[in-house]
């Protein structure tokens, strides 16, 4: 996982010019995907025509770094022209690529921030255009692309609030879940091992003492551990004081402990058996109630709720990292930063059996991919030609969630609910036809 971004932040607004939108597409197409990111191919598929005369919104999965190229060219394929709300930073990273991405009709957003700029654009892209806001709710990539992670409930948020004020005007507005896939089109096992023996010297996990070749999930569990153990003790907290008998508890226990501490320090000490609420949108924070109890103790915990916890941490860290009025705070919450930067990487390993249940090239190199980047801390590039698959799923009218009884939050909680399992449902879809070398099982070649 990539190190969070705390720099000064700077909006850009959509600035969209169909000329060079048209060319960067092209671009895109015929040279960003297959030299850049090692995409040879975009196939698309979908279970309905999209509602191309209404308002709508697509929701992406956010699995891998290439996913808004992805798409980006699968938008270009069913003829619909996306307006992206992307991170900041990303327009940070090159004055080129940010102008070009404001062409294109991208805006910023600060995700960790009260972002009033962000919210009134996407909202005036939800009730006065006719190109698609476009999100990835996850927020972040995880290179985990069989499985959706807990989304963000800002999109679900400003689509119902848009959804609100187009009931005025007696128009609907859909939601559209969208899955992406990427699969490896050749045999990389190859190559894949050496990289998991690179990997297993630099963290030292290598097991002098044993003549069997462990296979590679076994190799990577084991590096994971050792990884992990010596980030902790690092930070003076040594697992082995505790009787940890798995990985999963073993990452419960250094998530947690990581987080408390963390919580303590920036003043977000929980009370014991309440949870902390959901992820909010800048303009949530009036509407939004006290969630139904949850313990959420460190030796308790569970994916959904580790990510939510870390989420607060970070808005913490976020304002005083950004604030220029608090430059005297800024060494403190760099050390802040990397400690929520280490809850957030274990946090993402939370599905210790994602290799074992199904045991894929494509999720083994995803692991391996995910290990380099976490050791290494940098992107690690593709390691050989893939295909993307993209199916967007059944549109959802919004209109059914704001009849009746239901509270405004609780509609935002099961739209959110509904939009990550159709995410996911279309990961399934993907995953059941897909026929390329990376869906084949390591040990069946």
């Amino acid at each position: 996982m990539l190190d969070f971004s705390d720099q000064p932040y700077q909006w850009f607004p959509p600035r969209r010019n169909a000329l060079v939108a048209h060319i960067a597409r092209c671009y895109n197409r015929w040279r960003q995907l297959p030299a850049a990111k090692r995409i040879a191919e975009v196939r698309v598929t979908r279970a309905a025509d999209l509602p191309r005369r209404s308002r709508m919104m697509l929701v992406f999965n956010h699995s891998t770094h290439a996913d808004a190229s992805i798409a980006l060219e699968a938008t270009r394929q069913v003829g619909v022209f996306p307006i992206f709300m992307a991170a900041y930073d990303v327009f940070l990273r090159s004055r080129l690529d940010a102008w070009i991405m404001q062409r294109l009709g991208a805006f910023s957003v600060d995700r960790e921030g009260a972002d009033s700029r962000a919210m009134k654009q996407a909202a005036e892209t939800l009730l006065h255009s006719r190109h698609p806001l476009t999100i990835f709710p996850e927020g972040n990539v995880y290179l985990q692309n069989d499985h959706v992670t807990p989304f963000h409930d800002g999109a679900a948020f400003m689509a119902l609030r848009a959804q609100k004020e187009l009931l005025e005007r007696d128009e609907p507005l859909f939601a559209v879940p969208a899955a992406i896939k990427a699969t490896y089109l050749h045999d990389i096992r190859t190559d894949l091992v050496r990289r998991i023996e690179e990997l297993a010297a630099t963290v030292e996990s290598t097991d002098h003492g044993s003549d069997k070749t462990p296979t590679p999930r076994e190799a990577l569990r084991r590096i994971g551990i050792v990884a992990l153990r010596r980030n902790l003790k690092l930070r003076g907290i040594d697992p082995r004081e505790r009787e940890i008998d798995s990985l999963r508890e073993l990452i419960d226990y250094a998530a947690g402990t990581v987080l408390s501490g963390l919580e303590k320090k920036l003043g977000l000490a929980r009370d014991q058996g309440t949870e902390a609420p959901r992820d909010q949108g800048p303009e949530q924070a009036s509407e939004a109630k006290p969630s139904a109890p949850r313990c959420l103790d460190a030796s308790v915990p569970s994916s959904t709720s580790l990510i939510e916890r870390l989420r607060q941490c970070r808005r913490k860290i976020h304002e005083v990292r950004t604030d220029p009025q608090r430059v005297a705070d800024h060494a403190a919450a760099g050390t802040w930063n990397d400690e929520a930067m280490l809850a957030f990487r274990i946090i993402s390993y939370y599905n210790t059996d994602y290799i074992a249940e199904k045991p894929t090239l494509d999720r083994i190199a995803e692991t391996v991919e995910k290990l380099t980047e976490d050791v290494h801390r940098r992107e690690t590039a593709p390691f050989a030609d893939r295909r993307a698959l993209v199916h967007f799923g059944e549109p959802i009218d919004l209109r059914a969630y704001l009849a009746g009884d239901l509270k405004l939050r609780a509609a935002v909680r099961k739209l959110t609910a509904d939009l990550e399992n159709g995410v996911q449902v279309g990961l399934d879809l993907l995953s059941a036809a897909n026929d390329a070398p990376g869906a084949k099982l390591w040990a069946s070649w």
